[in-house]
């Protein structure tokens, strides 16, 4: 069986955009998603990363902004 895991960043972009219409479905109308797909333990500077989402790009810094906020508030509701 080949190996499922891709490869390469396009193989990722590939994987993601498959997966997306699947999480768009599941989501509750007015609610937006995105899926960030990244290498793990690679140095700084160094890794790849893509995200696909269904909103804007726009919305989507203000959301990732909005989180990255509450984690360094260490909010326990997110």
């Amino acid at each position: 069986m080949p190996d499922p895991k891709p490869e390469s960043l396009e193989d990722m972009e590939v994987t993601a955009r498959r997966l997306a219409p699947q999480i768009a479905k599941q989501m509750p109308k007015g609610w937006g998603f995105s899926l960030i797909t990244f290498t793990m333990n690679t140095p700084p500077g160094q890794g790849k990363i893509s995200y696909i989402s269904n909103c804007q790009r726009e919305d989507m810094v203000k959301a990732l902004r909005e989180l990255l906020a509450k984690w360094e508030r260490k909010e326990k509701e997110l």
